[in-house]
């Protein structure tokens, strides 16, 4: 590691005030300075509104004056305004579909009526909000096709509001549900089922617990909704439903944390007139595993799950037994995690992860399967099949394509492209390759390269990363990766432990009290690019969003030597208070209790808030978050900014870019994302000092 600078050395940044207070801990040791600025953590105190407000202006003073902004915008644009087609979804012989045009500002929801040839805009967010701050989060028709339940984000929160639309008529009914959080829409007869919490939308800190699961009949008042199932021993399970598509049974799953489930399945009646009397049958009563009903045959239940199966298995239940008695329809197989199964044609689509690539095959009940040939090498971004219709939709995309959208007939030799994006004004010259380095503890580590062709030598790298939660980085689009690979740089994406890009033994080597191997890995990743000649540290810079945007935040203040450049967005960087905002208690399962030990002091040693040092040259860095994040409240930039900006050596500049009136990522507007791009790629050309000059195209 580099030798700490010392503090005062040179002239400090004129930074907006960040005054320290004093603060008790609730009975928590106080951690001294880095808990200085738990004042920040009222989001709407004037007193934090100001001193947003003043971050923003200096952040946005400081970018403008960046050399190679002025032409950035123009060449980055051509990356993001495309025309791109949502997978069709057919329901009783209407497709839907969604739509993001080359120009507006959210997508919109086509459909197109059974018997029908032609297809419109059924829903388009921009007539709830002009400024694209609304947004269409989610969908589900009624088993007739009559009525179409959305789900309604403001802001990019997660709390949505559900609305019904009748497809007859095309008007939406009076009633809204609020309140509604972590939740999806199953019908039933003539209205459907939801969860929601009994805190209001609106405060970021409030805890979320106590979340229960309502009915909503048609043409009702949301107030007289039955409420279906709570559990008041157990405020802090989440609880969420689903209703087979036979609409016989209602089957409920409750978790404390983002692994393992609880799963209960109750018959439904013949009618639901009344309030609901269910009688619930616990097929697993535990945590211990992940567990999915995916299928509901006339006798038997079918199950996706992990349970003494790392990489996930296929299982059949009877109709009213337990666990117990389950039977393996589709093994494990130790070299392939099984992503997902749809049911088609009596057998099974499964998409499985091979060498961090998408696979996807047919099984079928009986007799002999195969492989669907898949036009490059890439990750499945969606599956959208009915059971008995003859066709099969798949998304396809990779770091280099913003993706296709295939079409298999049942009995066709090859796929029908659907769609695939017009590039004309997107420079072509990136190639994509995998590579494999070998860890300290002698894991071998696969890593995904695009670079630019045309530029040899040590280039200006950007180094993204995730690594937990049981997820799978596989080959995605990012626009501003495209455009920085084209513009001479390199990307590079490495399987990080903590996901399951090898199966659920991959995730537990980088959870818990094994959080750290995730950091070392993404480290070990840094120092291979830097030993192949690749990059070197002043060239290097460190991307991640969410859990991701913790990784950032631990590998620059752990290794800032390493970095030349960090990008931490929205990131979880007080890991002694994450679980005290909104869902942050679910994450427990992955990072561990701070309130109790071995995990607290494990949490302390590498929670980046907590890890920076006075005097210290780190990365230039810029911090981004938005002041509606309520999934990873934004305090936790703050505060990391505030002490970084307070604490480091002025070497470097620490910005914190504040999105106004967004949330964790989802649902934000086109020009939104087109502006932080602009923003991100000129701090990053700027201080890796990457030679380019973008010119219109």
């Amino acid at each position: 590691m580099t030798a700490t600078l010392p503090f005062h050395a040179q002239p400090q940044r004129l930074y907006p005030e960040s005054p320290r207070q004093e603060s008790a801990s609730n009975g928590q040791a106080w951690y001294g300075w880095a808990d200085a600025f738990r004042w920040l953590e009222d989001t709407e105190n004037p007193n934090t509104l100001r001193w947003v407000e003043a971050q923003r202006n200096y952040t946005r003073s400081y970018l403008d004056k960046l050399l190679l902004r002025s032409g950035m915008h123009a060449f980055i644009e051509p990356f993001y305004r495309m025309e791109r087609l949502g997978l069709p979804v057919e329901k009783k012989g209407w497709i839907f579909q969604s739509r993001q045009s080359e120009t507006a500002l959210q997508p919109v929801l086509l459909a197109t009526p059974k018997g029908s040839l032609k297809s419109d805009t059924l829903i388009d967010p921009l007539q709830w909000d002009a400024q694209g701050k609304e947004a269409l989060s989610g969908w589900a028709t009624d088993a007739e096709t009559r009525y179409l339940a959305v789900l309604r984000s403001s802001q990019g929160s997660d709390w949505n509001q559900i609305s019904i639309l009748d497809l007859q008529t095309r008007t939406w009914l009076p009633e809204t549900i609020t309140q509604v959080k972590f939740s999806g829409i199953s019908w039933f007869k003539d209205g459907f089922f939801y969860s929601k919490f009994p805190q209001k939308a609106g405060d970021l800190n409030a805890a979320n617990t106590n979340q229960q699961l309502f009915y909503h009949r048609l043409h009702t008042d949301p107030k007289v909704d039955v409420l279906v199932f709570q559990d008041k021993a157990n405020p802090r399970r989440g609880v969420y439903a689903s209703v087979t598509e036979d609409e016989k049974w209602l089957v409920l799953s409750q978790s404390e944390g983002t692994s393992g489930n609880r799963l209960a399945v109750a018959p439904l009646p013949e009618s639901n007139k009344g309030q609901f009397n269910l009688k619930w049958l616990k097929i697993i009563d535990d945590e211990a595993s992940d567990l999915d009903l995916i299928w509901s045959s006339k006798t038997h239940f079918f199950l996706l799950t992990n349970r003494n199966a790392p990489n996930k298995k296929l299982v059949k239940l009877k109709h009213g037994e337990g666990y117990s008695n389950a039977e393996t329809v589709l093994a494990e197989n130790p070299n392939r995690p099984l992503m997902s199964c749809h049911r088609w044609q009596k057998g099974w689509v499964t998409h499985c992860i091979d060498s961090v690539v998408s696979v996807l095959e047919y099984v079928p009940d009986q007799g002999q399967g195969f492989s669907f040939e898949l036009p490059f090498l890439g990750s499945i971004s969606g599956i959208s099949v009915e059971e008995d219709s003859p066709h099969l939709y798949v998304g396809l995309q990779s770091y280099s394509s913003p993706g296709v959208s295939l079409k298999w007939t049942w009995g066709a030799n090859s796929p029908e492209l659907l769609h695939q994006p017009k590039r004309d004004n997107v420079p072509q010259k990136v190639s994509l390759r995998q590579e494999t380095f070998v860890g300290s503890d002698g894991a071998r580590i696969p890593v995904f390269i695009m670079e630019n062709t045309q530029v040899s030598g040590p280039k200006p790298c950007l180094l993204y990363g995730y690594g937990g939660f049981n997820i799978p980085i596989l080959p995605f689009y990012k626009p501003w990766f495209h455009a920085f690979a084209e513009m001479g740089g390199m990307v590079v994406v490495p399987a990080l432990r903590g996901g399951s890009e090898f199966g659920e033994k991959w995730h537990e080597e980088g959870m818990l009290l094994n959080k750290k191997r995730v950091f070392l890995d993404m480290e070990e990743a840094a120092e291979y690019l830097i030993k192949q000649g690749y990059t070197s540290p002043s060239q290097l810079a460190v991307h991640g969003r969410s859990n991701g945007g913790l990784l950032v935040g631990a590998v620059m203040t752990r290794r800032p030597d390493l970095f030349k450049v960090a990008l931490p967005a929205v990131g979880v960087l007080d890991m002694m208070r994450y679980h005290t905002f909104t869902i942050g208690r679910a994450w427990m399962v992955e990072y561990g209790d701070p309130e109790k030990e071995p995990h607290r002091s494990y949490l302390k040693s590498y929670s980046p808030l907590h890890s920076i040092q006075p005097g210290q040259v780190y990365p230039a860095t810029m911090v981004l978050t938005a002041d509606h994040d309520d999934r990873v409240v934004p305090s936790h930039s703050y505060k990391f900014g505030a002490a970084l900006q307070s604490a480091a050596h002025p070497a470097n500049p620490v910005l914190l870019r504040i999105d106004k009136g967004a949330g964790h990522g989802a649902g934000r507007a086109l020009n939104a994302e087109i502006n932080e791009a602009v923003d991100v790629l000129s701090f990053l050309t700027y201080h890796l000092q990457l030679e380019f000059v973008p010119t219109a195209k």
